[in-house]
């Protein structure tokens, strides 16, 4: 409880430093009261015209895309470094088209892995390692892997009905001794904490008399609920917004219990919906030196396997890749205001696992280990339901008051729907909340609720407050919208509010909107 705490606190300072920016989301409509955000593609000469209709769909999510032929950077690493660092405006997101041997990468070594590779330092700027923008790889060798991955990730982006499958999640936990135990707690603290109360479920119930959980996901564990090779297989062939993988792994296998492995030739075998996101914590699955590794396989499946990989390039330390998957979903789930990237919660990720997890030493090998293959501007999770907007998010309140503040609930579906708003605080002290219901909303048509909260006089002076709103569309309690409001409490009798200034951030001078989901 208390690790959980400390990690939360980190990312309310992360979130609070301006670290989280928010990516563009499904639909042009949700962007347009922002500057586009650069998107450049690096690319061979030869796949130029194959990535005519993606750039389309780019530009249909709110980008400014910007495409660079190899025979304008030039062809060695140094030259293409270059080229994206002297691109104005600086690219929010950066498209490497090809595998290595059309884009090489970048060597690095570490006391496991004495000749690793890494894009990493195609978006290091300065001297340090911290990354200046966020890098995915299409690891593609023609221009038959290149029409089949952007023909899957196309139909992701153009998809109008959300199937069923985007409620699903799974988790593999390894079954080795020594890590276990600690893999699935980790994946409980997860499921419960992000992926229960945002309406994810399984269908994977255990066997030999172990009963496992749905809600929340499929918990896939050898040990605890005796997972075997064909529930793996049949979860990922179901469909699912995610895959998490948390254990031992090779080039060509997750090592994910005592055997059969997961291979690359059971992932080439997939033939369910492509995978959004698969978020692989293991050594060695993504290395470059191997003619097909876990991430070509999961990437190159014509018609199924995965959207986007996060993998490693080298040997990594179980502890690290568990401290990685929490901060990864601390981030993803931390606002439902707008969804944050793959790569945006990525690279918070492992800003966090730096600052905070690694203080002294710094997690310079991390960030030079994981890899992001596919579109880093990729959303794995599409919430459906009202679209909610708040003109602050950041409130001074005094306690002891009822405080208000307006809500805008707008349906942007095509029926008629009738939305639940309610309000919950993230405090133990006690607070008066509301429940609102909005029987009827129209296509199109929006509604200001006034939500009023009752402060308790017992909280500090200075204390910060997460009241999140959620609307769930009519009876469906999968299908919800959220944003977050943080409220910092003063004594009213005080006539200017002594707001608690948390060190490293700026006082805040502006209340920013919130705005929340369209889906």
């Amino acid at each position: 409880m208390l690790h959980r705490f400390i990690l939360r606190f980190i990312l309310t300072l992360v979130m609070l430093a301006g670290l989280l920016t928010a990516s563009p989301a499904q639909r042009p409509a949700v962007h347009a009261q922002n500057a586009p955000q650069k998107y450049l593609i690096v690319s061979p000469d030869e796949f130029a015209d194959v990535l005519a209709d993606f750039i389309s769909v780019q530009q249909e999510r709110g980008f400014q895309v910007q495409l660079a032929l190899l025979s304008q950077t030039g062809t060695a690493k140094e030259q293409i470094k270059s080229f994206i660092q002297r691109t104005f405006p600086r690219p929010k997101y950066v498209l490497l088209v090809g595998d290595d041997e059309h884009i090489p990468a970048w060597p690095f070594t570490t006391s496991a892995s004495p000749s690793a590779r890494t894009d990493l330092y195609y978006t290091t700027f300065d001297s340090g390692y911290r990354p200046d923008t966020i890098l995915g790889r299409l690891p593609v060798h023609n221009e038959t892997d290149l029409v089949n991955y952007l023909a899957k990730l196309t139909a992701y982006y153009r998809m109008k009905e959300v199937p069923p499958w985007e409620q699903q999640i799974s988790f593999i936990a390894s079954d080795h001794g020594s890590i276990a135990s600690d893999t699935e707690g980790q994946f409980e603290d997860i499921i419960s904490a992000h992926t229960t109360p945002t309406g994810y479920s399984g269908t994977f119930t255990g066997h030999g008399g172990s009963i496992a959980p749905i809600a929340g996901g499929d918990r896939l564990f050898p040990v605890t609920y005796k997972a075997v090779h064909s529930d793996v297989i049949s979860a990922i062939n179901r469909g699912s917004a995610a895959i998490v993988y948390i254990g031992p792994g090779k080039m060509t296998t997750w090592d994910w219990n005592a055997g059969p492995f997961l291979t690359v030739g059971d992932v080439q075998a997939f033939d369910g919906p492509p995978i959004p996101l698969v978020l692989a914590l293991a050594p060695d699955t993504a290395d470059f030196a191997a003619p097909v590794s876990m991430a070509d396989a999961w990437m190159l499946n014509a018609q199924s396997g995965a959207l986007t990989y996060v993998g490693a390039s080298a040997g990594t330390i179980n502890i690290t890749d568990r401290e990685l998957a929490h901060g990864f979903f601390n981030t993803e789930f931390s606002d439902f205001s707008t969804p944050l990237s793959v790569g945006e919660s990525l690279k918070t990720a492992l800003y966090i696992l730096d600052e905070f997890f690694y203080p002294g030493t710094g997690a310079k090998t991390e960030y030079e280990s994981y890899q992001l293959f596919g579109d880093p501007s990729l959303t794995f999770r599409r919430p459906q339901g009202a679209r909610l907007t708040t003109p602050k998010t950041y409130l001074p309140a005094g306690w002891g008051l009822d405080f208000t503040f307006p809500v805008s609930v707008m349906n942007p579906g095509e029926t008629t729907e009738a939305f639940d708003l309610t309000i919950q605080s993230s405090a133990e002290q006690v607070v008066s909340l509301n429940t609102y219901f909005l029987p009827s909303l129209s296509p199109g048509e929006s509604q200001v609720v006034v939500a009023t909260i009752l402060l308790s006089t017992d909280y500090e002076v200075g204390t910060s407050d997460h009241v999140t709103i959620t609307a769930i569309q009519g009876s469906n309690e999968l299908i919800k919208t959220q944003i977050i409001v943080t409220l910092q409490t003063f004594d009213p009798s005080i006539s200017f509010p002594l707001l608690k200034r948390i060190p490293g951030t700026k006082p805040h001078h502006h209340l920013a909107a919130a705005v929340g989901i369209i889906q």
